[in-house]
């Protein structure tokens, strides 16, 4: 079974080491961190890679499966520079350091688009931020108990 915190914690931990900057889930209901930080959010999830791969032992049966994610990545800052170079710092953990991290919790980085520009009009003036997407794959196990029949009784009348 995927989890949701198996995913975020190693992301979250191993940007923040890496940064020094607060990393959070995107759109959340609570007061943002001071600039500059980092928003994630698992934009899919789940779409399958290959085929299912089934074993039995007795009565349990553990189905494994390869699924791929997108994570988008943005920096949040009031000043653009900053913004654009935070970015640019989090594109590089996903494509240097953060591949090796990553790979202690079984998650492996596919693919990295560009940053792009996202900012936002707030008020009277620009919160400024800028972006990129991952593509992760992780393994989905799955065990249950599927129990046999044992007897059947078969009445030809």
């Amino acid at each position: 079974m995927l989890k949701l915190s198996e995913i975020r914690t190693p992301i979250i931990k191993g940007l923040k080491a890496f940064t020094g900057s607060t990393v959070i889930m995107a759109d959340q209901s609570t007061k943002p961190p001071p600039y500059p930080y980092y928003t994630i959010k698992l934009a899919t999830v789940g779409e399958t890679v290959g085929q299912v791969a089934e074993k039995s032992v007795g009565d349990e049966v553990t189905i494994r499966q390869v699924l791929e994610l997108n994570v988008s990545v943005t920096s949040f800052s009031n000043k653009l520079d900053e913004s654009f170079d935070k970015a640019f710092e989090a594109l590089e953990w996903f494509k240097g350091v953060g591949v090796y991290a990553l790979d202690e919790s079984n998650i492996v980085v596919v693919d990295t688009h560009p940053i792009t520009n996202r900012d936002t009009f707030i008020n009277i003036d620009y919160e400024r931020r800028h972006g990129f997407d991952v593509r992760l794959r992780v393994m989905s196990e799955t065990t249950f108990n599927v129990g046999y029949i044992e007897h059947v009784s078969i009445d030809l009348d």
